[in-house]
């Protein structure tokens, strides 16, 4: 797993489920929902 945060204060985290991005209070899984599906 590898974690970063963002300029933004937001934090991102890649494992073997996807990306995903943890913003104020939701956790968002952009590997299903990014704009390349």
């Amino acid at each position: 797993m590898n974690m970063l945060e963002d300029k933004d204060g937001r934090l991102w985290f890649g494992c073997s489920g996807g990306l995903y991005r943890l913003d104020s209070r939701d956790i968002i899984n952009v590997t299903t929902t990014g704009p390349w599906n």
